[in-house]
């Protein structure tokens, strides 16, 4: 789900990888999503590049400028990338002039150092597996999960195919909009499109428009032209602001007497 963020809000990253809990192929996406929220001015990847199944990286690390931090392997069945980010992390925190960090791991052990970067009001992404602890999850400002990724590298038209009915009919799935919706909404009952996705991720940080089949949060809700209707106003400058309307069914049993 794409935010709305004009060139002077963007922030400063800091994008640290969990080689062992990343996939090579997928970085560049990364930093593409990574776009959408600010500039990357610090890019490093921790791992045992010393290990044969780590040779796909090298490529990557050096057609994207990520710089290695090589971490040997002491004490077997142990990431010690982990101990290294997480040091690596603190020191960025204290003594750089970063606005965020995008941690790529699907590990829980950053679930901490996650918390601890927020309470010092920094903003932090999250990119990992769906299978990823719920707590990395919802430590997290926004979490992208690497499945959503993938689904993105494989269209290759800007046409987006048609989720199927029963998962925009999903009971969980509207609760969240009405929630967000709820958050935003004004006195003339719309709220804008802009600050229900701010409020969405606040609920669901790992909640994306493009789970459901739409490249971003507005064509969601054109879809549930049942529960919500989209309004659109032009300003000045003619930059279309969007605003939802929730529709209100007449609860009414038919066949009812005036």
């Amino acid at each position: 789900m794409e935010p709305f963020l004009a060139e002077s809000d963007k922030m400063r990253f800091a994008l640290l990888i969990d080689a062992e809990n990343a996939r090579p192929a997928l970085i560049d996406s990364v930093i593409d999503e990574v776009g959408k929220y600010g500039h990357i001015i610090i890019r490093r990847i921790y791992g045992d590049f010393t290990m044969p199944n780590m040779n796909p990286w090298k490529k990557v690390v050096t057609d994207l400028a990520i710089q290695p931090i090589l971490q040997l392997h002491n004490v077997s069945g142990k990431n010690s990338s982990d101990f290294a980010m997480t040091i690596d992390a603190m020191d960025i925190l204290y003594s750089k002039e970063i606005d965020a960090f995008c941690l790529v791991s699907s590990d829980s052990d950053f679930t901490r150092l996650v918390t601890r970067i927020r309470e010092n009001g920094k903003f932090v992404m999250g990119v990992g597996k769906k299978g990823t602890s719920p707590s990395l999850v919802n430590a997290c400002n926004v979490f992208v999960f690497t499945e959503i990724l993938e689904k993105a590298e494989k269209v290759t038209s800007t046409k987006v195919k048609s989720p199927k009915k029963e998962s925009l009919r999903s009971e969980e799935l509207i609760m969240i909009l009405d929630r967000a919706y709820e958050m935003c909404e004004q006195d003339d009952g719309t709220a804008r499109l802009t600050c229900i996705g701010i409020s969405i991720r606040k609920i669901n940080p790992g909640f994306d428009a493009r789970a459901y089949g739409y490249a971003k949060l507005k064509g969601l809700f054109e879809a549930l032209d049942e529960n919500f209707k989209l309004e659109q106003i032009n300003t000045e400058d003619k930059v279309p602001v969007y605003f939802v309307r929730r529709i209100k069914h007449d609860q009414s049993s038919p066949g009812t007497e005036n």
